[in-house]
């Protein structure tokens, strides 16, 4: 995951793409777990257009003609990395 992250900021860099940073205030487990715990997306959430890497499931990529959007999600933060300031802020709405 670390990797991701790094070479998702590192093309943001390189494409001078914006990017924002949102905590999830909603989480809730606060202690070590004895089992691996594995989550999947519900059925029937679009995702609002976003398309999950296969590589890393943890990122998430939405285009639309020249605008380009991508989701970083780790623990309880947002990476909203894009080239288009309309289409990023709509998604944070």
């Amino acid at each position: 995951m670390a990797k991701s992250i790094r070479i998702m900021l590192a093309l943001a860099a390189c494409y001078d793409y914006e990017i924002w940073q949102m905590d999830v205030k909603t989480t809730s487990f606060n202690s070590f777990a004895e089992e691996e715990i594995y989550i999947d997306q519900s059925e029937g959430f679009t995702g609002y257009d976003f398309v999950k890497n296969d590589f890393d499931p943890c990122i998430y990529k939405k285009v639309n003609g020249y605008s380009i959007a991508f989701l970083v999600l780790y623990v309880d933060n947002i990476l909203l990395i894009g080239n288009d300031v309309k289409m990023s802020g709509e998604t944070k709405a």
